[in-house]
């Protein structure tokens, strides 16, 4: 019953995350929620089980903006989204960001959209590093980083890189999608406006 079995059981379900054998992570996590309820490891196993079992699924994910401001998935319906978890200290997250800037030019026409959930301590690291590497899209914060802020716990992300895909209904594509996968999904979801037909001529 102590915290450190709590923590214990997060790091064996997210190793099982790794081995992408999700039923045994949702084993795991269904045992932290009903023998640690109340508690931090609770909140992420179930938003870990949340976000596993989205595929195929909308879901409800709201927070605020970095610079406070109110949102909400939902409010995106009808654009592909990727949603990406991110922090100074993460290379590859930093890497990946340069793909999405690709990625946001060449799909614009079908409408695709980037949230960035960053999970440093500090807001002032993410203000700063995004002042000398510009990402021109919605970014959300909260304070608490990756071990306890609301929107890691949301879909229990305790790791990174974390990426998900969206689709335009709103259904998630990917729950934990890889830079090396990701235009190709996009291009399968992204519907670029048809170009008018011709007339024939007389």
């Amino acid at each position: 019953t102590s915290p450190e079995s709590a923590q214990a059981l997060l790091q064996l379900a997210l190793s099982k995350e790794f081995e992408e054998k999700e039923s045994a992570a949702l084993e795991y996590y269904a045992r932290i929620s009903k023998d640690f309820p109340g508690t931090d490891a609770s909140e992420k196993a179930a938003g870990a089980t949340r976000r596993l079992q989205s595929e195929g699924r909308t879901i409800d994910f709201r927070g605020r903006t970095i610079k406070g401001e109110p949102f909400d998935l939902s409010k995106l319906a009808g654009r592909p989204v990727v949603i990406q978890y991110w922090a100074t200290w993460c290379d590859a997250c930093k890497q990946d960001m340069k793909l999405l800037r690709q990625l946001q030019a060449k799909y614009q026409a079908a409408g695709l959209t980037i949230v960035g959930v960053n999970v440093d301590s500090t807001r002032e690291d993410a203000l700063g590093y995004l002042k000398e590497n510009p990402a021109p899209w919605i970014h959300l914060y909260e304070d608490g980083g990756l071990d306890s802020s609301g929107l890691a716990k949301q879909l229990g992300v305790q790791t990174l890189p974390l990426m998900m895909l969206i689709d335009a209904s709103g259904k998630v594509v990917s729950n934990n999608i890889y830079a090396a996968s990701l235009e190709a999904e996009i291009a399968k979801i992204a519907k670029a406006p048809k170009a008018p037909a011709t007339q024939p001529r007389k």
